[in-house]
């Protein structure tokens, strides 16, 4: 049986306190049971100890975060935990080096100054459908058309 402190239940065991830098939470290996591990070294353990295990378990992880699923079921944990609790520097390459791939964004000044339509202005005909006219009014006679008429 695995034992998990769901989020829920440590506001309540512990009355809404916070957990701070000083007090990380502490997980429980779901596979052997052994505890005190932090997020990075739950994932070094399982990753090291049982990285052939393939029996079902509840992700600790998930059941203790804040709108996490305390129900998730896995039959893979190390690679669960490699996908979806990785720390954002763990993603950093331990040389340092990154790779990035540059897009290309039609209009995002790369190529020059982009193209400006030029503005619109549309009247009502007296069939009641909108004809456009590209230069019929100056901005002054624009401001002073009543917008709801």
């Amino acid at each position: 049986m695995q034992c998990i402190l769901t989020r829920v239940d440590f506001d309540l065991y512990y009355g809404g306190e916070a957990f701070s830098v000083e007090q990380p939470q502490s997980f429980t290996c779901p596979y052997c049971g052994k505890m005190g591990y932090t997020e990075t070294s739950l994932q070094e353990h399982v990753t090291s100890e049982h990285a052939e295990t393939s029996t079902e378990v509840i992700c600790p992880i998930c059941a203790a975060l804040p709108g996490g699923d305390p129900n998730h079921v896995t039959d893979d944990f190390a690679a669960h935990l490699t996908l979806e609790h990785r720390a954002p520097r763990d993603l950093d390459e331990s040389s340092g080096v990154r790779h990035v791939r540059r897009m290309f964004h039609p209009g995002r000044g790369l190529g020059g100054p982009r193209a400006r339509r030029s503005n619109m202005h549309f009247t009502s005909s007296s069939t009641g459908g909108l004809s456009s006219s590209q230069s019929s009014y100056s901005p002054s006679n624009r401001e002073a058309m009543d917008p709801i008429a």
